[in-house]
């Protein structure tokens, strides 16, 4: 079997009202499908992260950089192709578009593999661990109203969450260390105090302010605070994890097992999130070289937008989630293999 065409498809629609988080505010929804074609009529399908414009420039990566690399290997050899695509495009980019592009062709490699050997991907990574995962609620994006205006808002929707028997949420914050606290305070009180809350900060703060933030977390008796500071700042990150109660998740925006391996040795957070369809899925290996030596718990955000599940099957006690729909994130505190499907 033969690789004979790699086509892009930038999925995208207006959204109802304007959301956003810490660093932008949007009016769309953007999803980047990646299609790998064989000579034997196989399809795979996979998804990069990369909203808005990224994901224009990312299509252009997988469709004029990758592409040519890999017209005519066999889909099949995932790890060979992975390997030879990351080191032709090592000196331009060990992370960010490359490697999200990357991680879409990647995706398509394993739906590739199991539509040959006919059996679902769990299996060929493990096999299956649990019959059901539960989620909890996100939802609480910023928008462009007064503190106010947002507490109302934020009450509402966390009430709406907590309605249908989500047993914890997360809300985005960013508008300012006394603003965020207000609306984190708010939240509190709507969902009350024994109700699991995780607050993301999508690298909002420096350092002094990410501590101000932290200590009045610990006060809500917060579950997690997360990407409290720009993600390469492992000193941040670590000075925070000493210097506060509520545990420290970030994560999101490393890429591959080589950041994976640094993020984790030095013990900067207490949970670590990553993204498949944008850290570089290389699933197997990911899981197998980078779970078996963690120190603290994964948690694997879906970033995989109606299309694809992640493939994980992690050797350790962990905590994992995945989102599923507007507000539910698949979650679920043991051992876990989580089967990758495409939507109908």
């Amino acid at each position: 079997m033969k690789i004979t065409s790699i086509k892009s498809h930038v999925l995208r629609y207006e959204l109802e009202k304007e959301l956003g988080y810490s660093q932008q505010y949007y009016k769309h929804r953007t999803a980047h499908l990646v299609e790998v074609q064989t000579d034997e009529g196989i399809t795979g399908w996979g998804e990069c992260f990369g909203p808005g414009n990224i994901a224009l420039a990312n299509k252009f990566i997988v469709e004029k950089v990758i592409q040519p690399l890999v017209i005519g290997e066999d889909p099949l050899n995932k790890e060979h192709i992975w390997q030879k695509v990351y080191n032709l495009l090592r000196d331009s980019g060990q992370k960010g578009m490359p490697i999200q592009a990357l991680s879409g062709v990647d995706i398509a490699l394993w739906d590739i593999l199991g539509k040959k050997t006919n059996a679902p991907l769990y299996q060929l990574v493990g096999g299956i661990c649990n019959n059901e995962v539960p989620v909890y609620g996100y939802g609480m994006m910023l928008q462009k109203k007064s503190v106010d205006e947002l507490i109302a808002l934020f009450k509402e929707e966390s009430k709406q969450i907590k309605s249908k028997n989500f047993k914890a949420m997360k809300m985005k914050v960013g508008l300012g260390p006394n603003e965020d606290l207000k609306l984190v305070q708010a939240v509190r009180d709507s969902v009350g105090k024994d109700f699991k809350l995780m607050v993301d900060a999508n690298h909002a703060y420096n350092l002094n302010d990410a501590l101000y933030v932290g200590k009045g977390l610990d006060e809500l008796d917060i579950y997690w605070f997360e990407e409290p500071v720009a993600p390469e700042d492992y000193e941040g990150y670590r000075e925070l994890k000493q210097k506060i109660s509520t545990s420290i998740a970030g994560g999101e925006a490393e890429f591959t097992k080589y950041g994976w391996n640094k993020l984790i040795s030095c013990y900067v957070t207490a949970f670590s999130r990553g993204a498949l369809s944008h850290c570089c899925a290389e699933t197997q290996r990911w899981s197998t070289t980078l779970l078996k030596t963690l120190r603290c718990p994964i948690l694997l955000p879906g970033f995989l937008r109606g299309c694809f599940r992640a493939v994980i099957r992690p050797t350790v006690r962990t905590e994992v989630l995945f989102r599923s729909g507007r507000y539910g994130w698949f979650w679920r505190r043991r051992n876990i293999c989580i089967v990758p499907v495409i939507r109908s």
